[in-house]
């Protein structure tokens, strides 16, 4: 009578199963010829999540967003001067572009940014104060280049009030 309730549960729960196959073998011995459809669903179950998984990092690897997005990291200088080093963070907010040129407690917002996806160029505009604490306007007109890359890269003229120069950054 106990070997007949010990045999019905153990046709119920699989790991009950296999526990006493291995203690003096209670039970007839399994047929390796079946499939067991627990482990098949199991192994169905983790082959769809490695796809799924793999499936995202390419999908989020794709997500490159807006080609001027990023941050840009190079140099500018006015004419005949030494280079100074700028970093310009754009972001692409659905339909227009905002960002800042140096990023940190001395940050130049920018109040206008524009972008022609004719030629790809940009158009930049922000107020700042100079080290005498006048204000100044910066104006900065580049050319992206390199569109089909991700360290793509901007150039063109860097003017701040009077003064004319150029700059060259790349996206990081």
């Amino acid at each position: 009578m106990l070997h007949d309730l010990v045999n019905f549960d153990l046709w119920t729960c699989d790991a009950c199963f296999r526990s006493i196959n291995r203690n003096k073998g209670l039970v007839p011995a399994r047929d390796n010829n079946k499939s067991n459809p627990m482990n098949f669903h199991a192994a169905l179950r983790v082959t769809c999540r490695i796809w799924l998984a793999l499936l995202l990092v390419s999908v989020a690897h794709a997500q490159e967003g807006h080609p001027m997005s990023g941050v840009w990291v190079g140099d500018w200088g006015l004419d005949g001067a030494q280079q100074k080093r700028v970093v310009v963070v754009l972001d692409w907010m659905g339909t227009k572009l905002s960002g800042t040129i140096n990023p940190g407690p001395n940050a130049i917002p920018i109040k206008t940014a524009t972008v022609d996806t004719a030629d790809w160029t940009l158009h930049l505009e922000a107020d700042a104060q100079n080290s005498n604490g006048q204000p100044v306007s910066y104006v900065i007109d580049g050319k992206l280049d390199d569109l089909g890359t991700y360290n793509r890269s901007l150039a063109g003229s860097w003017n701040v009030g009077a003064e004319h120069g150029t700059f060259s950054i790349t996206r990081q």
